[in-house]
């Protein structure tokens, strides 16, 4: 999904008030942008951002969960974005 990849770039980027917006209500009230600023150190580490490797899309209750294998220099990081049936984000996990 083009929407998913567009969250990983703005992750990349720490435009984290950008992806804030994009949450569901839920989301919004559970994970700030305060807190989403803790995930820099661990993007930084992980180098520079060079592709997305691999990804797959599941259906499950009503909700398309994204899961994205992102290369970078150093290390690869998973992304697991989990969106509602109005492409708002209502999960976003970083491994």
């Amino acid at each position: 999904m083009e929407i998913a990849e567009e969250v990983v770039s703005l992750l990349n980027e720490a435009k984290y008030g950008d992806i804030h917006t994009m949450f569901d209500e839920t989301m919004k009230t559970e994970l700030t942008e305060e807190q989403m600023g803790l995930l820099t150190p661990v993007i930084e580490q992980s180098g520079d951002f060079d592709k997305i490797d691999k990804s797959s899309v599941e259906e499950k209750d009503g909700h398309h969960i994204v899961t994205l294998v992102s290369k970078y220099s150093k290390e690869n990081r998973i992304y697991t974005i989990t969106f509602n049936d109005k492409e708002e984000i209502a999960g976003l996990f970083v491994k």
